[in-house]
This record gives structure tokens, C-alpha cells and sequence, in this order.
């Protein structure tokens, strides 16, 4: 089972869970490319039934256009499993979004109701 999550900000996690034998290796997409700086990856793990585990994590700068993958190859898959990770802005960024929004939209009528009144008066 391969899960990938957002750990801590500007951190992904993979998780690799239940795999046999021992050899996995777990690599970062970002944007298509291949990373290979900021990742931490754990020894593979026993489980203590004949199976094993393995997590890496991915320290990026967010940044909501960048498309995040973990790339998992295993002698159990026929080919590489790519496990994608979809940013996600938090409420009080969106929050934050919605009323910079509002303040511009109110701005720009005021500002167009400023000058249609100017207009106006300079022409009548």
C-alpha cells in the first residue's frame, strides 16, 4: 500500500506499507522531474510477519502550482507506482483570498463611480 500525505508545512510524506522482499526504492517527482535534494528517507522496516516498510519525505517551499509525486518501484508491480499529491490552500489562506478579493472589487467601484462623478461635473 503506497499513501502519500501532507505532513507539516512545505513537508510530503510517502508511505510504503506491506511489501515483500525487502528491496523498494521510493523517489520525489515534482513537476515531472525528478528531486533528489531536500528528501529524507527511512530504513526499510520490519513488520515482523515477512513484511516490510518504508517512508520518505519531501521538504518543498509551497508553492500551489507545482504537482508532487512519489514514485515507488517494487518487484511486486509490474511497473513504477506514482502516488500523486494535490496542494491544498488552508481556510485562512483562503480566508485571506476571498476578503483581498472583496477589498479590490469594492475598490475598483469606487473608483469607477469616483470618476464617472468627476466626468460628470468637468463636462456638464
Amino acid at each position: 500500500m503506497v499513501s502519500a500525505s501532507h505532513g507539516s508545512p512545505g513537508m510530503v510524506q510517502c508511505s510504503v506499507y506491506g511489501f515483500y522482499p525487502r528491496q523498494i526504492r521510493v523517489s520525489w517527482r515534482k513537476n515531472g522531474q525528478e528531486v533528489t535534494t531536500d528528501v529524507t528517507s527511512t530504513q526499510v522496516h520490519s513488520n515482523g510477519n515477512w513484511s516490510y516498510q518504508a517512508h520518505s519525505k519531501l521538504v518543498l517551499p509551497p508553492d500551489f502550482m507545482d504537482t508532487v509525486s512519489c514514485v515507488v518501484e517494487h518487484a511486486s508491480f509490474p511497473e513504477p507506482v506514482e502516488h500523486g499529491w494535490v496542494p491544498s490552500m488552508s481556510s485562512s489562506h483562503k480566508c485571506q483570498i476571498i476578503i483581498g478579493v472583496t477589498f479590490l472589487g469594492f475598490g475598483a467601484l469606487l473608483f469607477s463611480g469616483s470618476l464617472l462623478f468627476y466626468l460628470l461635473r468637468t463636462v456638464g
